[in-house]
């Protein structure tokens, strides 16, 4: 599609649909607060919320005990906030739906009790947003409708989408797994991921990939938080998740392994978990593991690679809040 054509009819300049960026560049982000049909108390869970899967939206949020309310909720609305949202009967009773550029309205689906943490789980049940006006929004979705997807990639159905888009308009770290034995390993990237406390973690998987079937046999993995600037070789390494082990030189690693484990840590590291999987459960195509750590090393001292979808780098530019891109392909 011409480029002023589907600028015209999407609201959106951008054609790369993830845009990566330096974490510690973004200024200006939106803020995450959870809300209850049973209270008017709402609370800030920005920090703590964790994105683990996409079909269905899968979010879970460790809940301390005083918050016992809030984690015995069956459902919830998350409002990320930057201005008043207009009424609607959908979301009356939740207070975090007041405020904001979108809400997600979400169902409690499991629990675990996590250390110290009830790690609650909840799937997507509707969200909506103004990131973009109302006639981009719809078109954003007709055209999705007609979309052409690879072979192998997840078709996600129009609020589905939306409840997408609305969860990548936060910044999500794309971190690198270490997996494997001796001297083959594997090294595939994840956004899906998050510390449940200083001791435990929580992250999700496809189930029928390799990369599942191969963090399930070992067991025990390395995760790696890394410089932005190896923002190619992150999209690189996303095939991995269907590839067999291989040989460490055939990966570009850091001089040293992981201090516990020995597993291969890729040269970028900025920050790196070791991780011994405790259990998992399953939602749609997602395998929902958590962890315990084993060891949290900081190794250097850079920006980390993070991105958001373009549908919120459209509301930042709209808004002449400045972003540095890091772009995969020319002219996006």
């Amino acid at each position: 599609m011409n480029d002023l054509l589907r600028s015209m009819l999407t609201g959106i300049s951008i054609r790369q649909e993830y845009l990566c960026l330096a974490l510690e560049e973004l200024a200006d982000t939106l803020s995450v607060h959870l809300s209850t049909r049973d209270s008017s108390e709402t609370h800030d869970v920005t920090g703590t919320h964790l994105f683990l899967g996409y079909r269905p939206l899968v979010l879970a949020i460790p809940f301390e005990d005083a918050d016992g309310a809030a984690a015995r909720a069956a459902e919830i609305c998350l409002g990320f906030q930057s201005g008043p949202f207009a009424a609607d009967s959908r979301w009356r009773g939740f207070p975090a739906a007041r405020d904001g550029i979108a809400r997600l309205h979400l169902k409690k689906i499991q629990q675990r009790r996590v250390g110290d943490r009830l790690l609650v789980f909840y799937e997507g049940v509707f969200g909506a947003h103004r990131m973009l006006g109302a006639f981009h929004r719809f078109m954003n979705r007709w055209l999705e409708q007609l979309r052409q997807r690879p072979e192998g990639n997840v078709a996600l159905d129009p609020n589905l989408y939306e409840q997408v888009r609305i969860a990548y308009s936060l910044p999500r770290i794309i971190s690198l797994v270490s997996v494997g034995e001796g001297e083959r390993m594997n090294l595939f990237p994840t956004d899906l991921h998050g510390p449940v406390d200083e001791a435990h973690y929580a992250s999700s998987l496809r189930i029928g990939g390799r990369a599942c079937e191969q963090l399930q046999a070992g067991r025990r993995i390395a995760i790696s938080e890394i410089a932005a600037g190896a923002f190619q070789l992150a999209y690189r390494l996303g095939k991995n998740h269907m590839q067999a082990p291989q040989a460490r030189g055939a990966f570009e690693l850091h001089a040293s392994p992981s201090a516990t484990l020995g597993l291969g840590l890729p040269a970028a590291v900025v920050r790196y978990r070791e991780l011994e999987w405790l259990e998992h459960l399953d939602c749609g195509i997602h395998r929902l593991f958590t962890y315990r750590v084993l060891r949290d090393e900081r190794v250097a001292d850079r920006p980390r690679l993070a991105h958001v979808h373009k549908c919120y780098a459209q509301w930042r530019a709209d808004r002449g809040q400045s972003t540095r891109y890091l772009l995969r392909e020319r002219g996006s």
